[in-house]
């Protein structure tokens, strides 16, 4: 586990939520296939928000979710990835976007596209604890990409379900 944060961490953080603005978050989501999704959010620089404050934003305002925070998150770890892991997961989310039944999100496009990992930082998975205990993910089915980094003294955050 990282040094950078820990799950409790973000777990506490979560009473301070209320004082997180919109203003300075882009959450942006898109469906995919059948109960699929890709979702991105991205916290600009310099607004004083800490990096527990702005991943239990993340992942309290789910907006597909099937568990609280609190049912799946300690089930968790954080684990540091190479640039070469989120270049992947950035790859996914695009293709998943772009298949033919579903209606791209431009908006999510294009931020995903422009996603450098070249100054990428403190990049980390959500993955589950090795004993495997359930839940270790908001969703009931199918596997779930959970990615977050810093990048410029911005946090991003990359999630990647794929419902079946």
């Amino acid at each position: 586990m990282s040094a950078l944060l820990t799950v409790r961490q973000v777990l506490a953080a979560q009473s301070q939520l209320p004082q997180l603005s919109l203003e300075v978050a882009n959450d942006l989501f898109q469906s995919t296939w059948l109960a699929s999704h890709v979702r991105l959010v991205e916290l600009m620089a310099d607004t004083g928000v800490d990096l527990p404050l702005f991943l239990a934003y993340a992942l309290t305002r789910n907006p597909a979710d099937d568990f609280r925070v609190e049912e799946w998150l300690p089930n968790t770890e954080f684990r540091a990835v190479a640039p070469d892991d989120l270049d992947r997961l950035i790859a996914q989310a695009l293709s998943d976007m772009h298949e033919e039944e579903t209606r791209s999100n431009d908006v999510l496009a294009d931020a995903l596209i422009r996603l450098s990992t070249n100054g990428a930082q403190s990049i980390h998975e959500i993955a589950a604890k090795p004993d495997y205990r359930r839940p270790y993910s908001p969703y009931e089915y199918g596997p779930t990409y959970q990615t977050f980094w810093i990048d410029a003294g911005r946090f991003y955050f990359l999630e990647v379900h794929h419902e079946s």
